[in-house]
């Protein structure tokens, strides 16, 4: 079996570097809105400096629409958006793992026959677990962060982004709205999760290398 070929061999290895450039992508994208909000602070002094004091409530209230509306709206939209992004990235990786795993095994793979009602990052756990025998064991921490970035991203897609009651009973940290508003994501919900990918392919990249070190012999055997 070429694992070259196939895509296993640097399978994890690429959604380390799609993790890293997800990361970037954010940290650019933050940079904006960091840029935008100094821009209209320097605005408000200028402008405050050359109003009479009568003026400047007027000022204020002007900067302050303006601040929500083009800096804090849109970094929790794009916050929002990585959320929903960095859940799909760990979802089509672990599904396009099973597939790689079940053609080198041989063992079947098809979630339809799983009638559970885990997440299909659950069931594909479950899949590389039960079927092929990976050790999810070094993994336990980063897959519960997952799953409550998944059950965040959840919230988000089914909620038009608004906090819930089932979203205010998880109380993460920087992570925060009141009912029916929409959900506030701090940088550091993100950089926190954004690092526990990381650390989780890194990882999930040990047990991929041991498991391709156990096929050859098998295969090796069926083709004498």
């Amino acid at each position: 079996m070429d694992f070259f070929e196939n895509g296993l061999l640097f399978f994890c290895h690429n959604y380390i570097n799609e993790t890293e450039r997800l990361r970037r992508f954010s940290e650019t994208i933050e940079a904006v809105w960091t840029e935008r909000g100094n821009e209209l602070d320097l605005n408000l002094k200028s402008n405050l400096s050359k109003a009479p004091e009568c003026d400047h409530q007027d000022i204020g209230e002007n900067f302050s629409y303006d601040y929500i509306e083009t800096v804090i709206k849109y970094e929790f939209l794009h916050r929002q958006s990585i959320v929903i992004t960095a859940s799909s990235l760990v979802e089509t990786a672990l599904y396009k793992l099973c597939e790689l795993t079940s053609s080198v095994s041989g063992k079947k793979f098809d979630l339809k026959t799983n009638k559970s009602r885990k997440s299909k990052i659950h069931k594909c756990i479950e899949h590389l677990t039960v079927v092929e025998n990976f050790n999810m064991d070094d993994l336990k921490e980063e897959l519960y962060h997952i799953s409550i970035l998944y059950k965040v991203r959840n919230e988000i897609v089914h909620n038009n982004g608004m906090v819930t009651e089932k979203l205010h009973r998880l109380n993460l940290a920087h992570l925060k709205g009141s009912l029916g508003y929409i959900i506030e994501i701090n940088v550091d919900f993100m950089d926190f999760y954004l690092k526990i990918i990381k650390i989780f392919f890194e990882k999930l990249k040990i047990q991929t290398t041991e498991f391709m070190g156990k096929m050859p012999k098998k295969i090796n055997k069926d083709m004498q």
